[in-house]
């Protein structure tokens, strides 16, 4: 199992006994508010907890669960799944309100990145942000993603961030 560590986050692939915290935040309104899909029933989150662990057993990589290193808490998730529609794999993040507005969605976004593009040589990664979540917007920009849709899939409260594996290559080099 692919596991990673940052200074303050676990990152794992779920495990079963992790779905009922993952279908409580998927469930969770004003957490869910910012992605399309909106707030799930503990059936729908379940398809999504499924799909994330074919991604891992087809593809050898997908969304990670986070945990904080130092009291084992569940912070939220990160990392890639399959999109209808994009080149690459795309990036998604989902974290509880308690953890918001602290750097974790950066931290492990970034550190995820980082992984499928060094290790698993992932060619590119997109992102979809809304207009209305200016902090998502920002968390794509710091990372160096550029904006490549204004209006993905004709909603223009949607924008579409992508970097390449070049790219960030090429501004983070190995030391």
């Amino acid at each position: 199992m692919t596991e990673l560590q940052t200074e303050r986050l676990d990152l794992r692939p779920y495990t079963e006994a992790d779905f009922d915290v993952m279908a409580r935040l998927h469930g969770t309104p004003d957490v869910m508010a910012g992605l399309r899909e909106g707030a799930l029933s503990r059936a729908e989150a379940r398809e999504y907890f499924d799909s994330y662990a074919r991604d891992w057993r087809e593809r050898g990589l997908g969304i990670f669960a986070l945990f904080d290193r130092i009291d084992g808490a569940y912070i939220g998730e990160c990392g890639f799944w399959v999109r209808d529609g994009f080149a690459g794999s795309a990036l998604r993040y989902i974290l509880d309100t308690p953890h918001w507005g602290r750097g974790y969605a950066l931290e492990a976004a970034e550190t995820a990145l980082d992984w499928g593009f060094r290790d698993r040589a992932v060619p590119v990664v997109n992102a979809v942000s809304r207009v209305s979540n200016p902090a998502s917007e920002r968390i794509l920009q710091t990372l160096g993603m550029t904006l490549s849709d204004t209006a993905h899939k004709g909603h223009a409260e949607l924008h579409r961030y992508t970097v390449t594996r070049d790219d960030w290559l090429a501004a983070r080099p190995l030391p």
